[in-house]
C-alpha cells in the first residue's frame, strides 16, 4: 500500500475498501468523481479534448498494489513519466480499480489547503 502523506486526513475505510480489492484486482486506488468539467490541453494551452464527466475521476491516496507486479513495473519503466503508480501497472495492461473515496482526503499541496484542513478537522471535533 503507498500513501503519500500529503493526505492527512486518510480514513480506515480507505484501506480496508481498498485491501477487498487485491482479490480481484493487482491495483486498486482511492478515487472520487470529477466535479468540475476537466480539459486537456496541448503545449500551448490550447484545448484538444474535454474528458467525460460521468466517467472522469481524480485518483487520490493510498494506493494498493501487488508487490512484486509494482517491482517489476518500476524496474522495467524506460522514463518517469507516471505521476503516480497506477499508470505503471496501466502501461502494462493490467486493470486498476477505482476505489470510491471522498472530497475530505484533501491534498495539502499549497498554502489554502492548510486552512480547508483547518476547517475541516474543526468540523470533526464538534
Amino acid at each position: 500500500m503507498i500513501h503519500d502523506g500529503a493526505r492527512p486526513l486518510i480514513k480506515k475505510e480507505f484501506i480496508d475498501n481498498l485491501l477487498d480489492q487485491m482479490n480481484d484486482y493487482k491495483g486498486a486506488t482511492i478515487a472520487v468523481k470529477a466535479k468540475d468539467t476537466v480539459k486537456i490541453g496541448n503545449e500551448n494551452d490550447e484545448v484538444i479534448a474535454t474528458t467525460n464527466r460521468n466517467n472522469t475521476w481524480i485518483v487520490q491516496t493510498p494506493q494498493c498494489f501487488d508487490r512484486k507486479i509494482l517491482l517489476r513495473c518500476h524496474e522495467t519503466t524506460p522514463d518517469n513519466l507516471s505521476t503516480d503508480d497506477c499508470t505503471l501497472l496501466e502501461r502494462e495492461n493490467y486493470k486498476v480499480k477505482l476505489v470510491n473515496g471522498d472530497y475530505s482526503n484533501i491534498k495539502l499541496t499549497t498554502k489554502e489547503d492548510i486552512n480547508i484542513i483547518k476547517e475541516y478537522v474543526k468540523t470533526l471535533h464538534k
